[in-house]
């Protein structure tokens, strides 16, 4: 029986996130988690073909 994100690939994608400053976020129904979290992202418990938004803010420094 095929899950959702398995626990490896899960893990290498946030792990990869959590090499950049910028903040991820994986979204579905409303419910918006912080991707470099691997217990967020594996307490969605995600269906194989379901719809998510992944949204990336680009940190920005200010320059005086």
């Amino acid at each position: 029986m095929e899950t959702g994100l398995q626990d490896r690939p899960t893990y290498q994608l946030v792990n990869i996130s959590q090499k950049y400053s910028s903040n991820v976020f994986i979204e579905i129904d409303n419910r918006k988690i912080d991707y470099k979290s691997i217990m967020g992202v594996m307490s969605l418990g995600l269906a194989p073909n379901t719809t998510i938004t992944l949204i990336v803010v680009e940190l920005m420094k200010e320059s005086y």
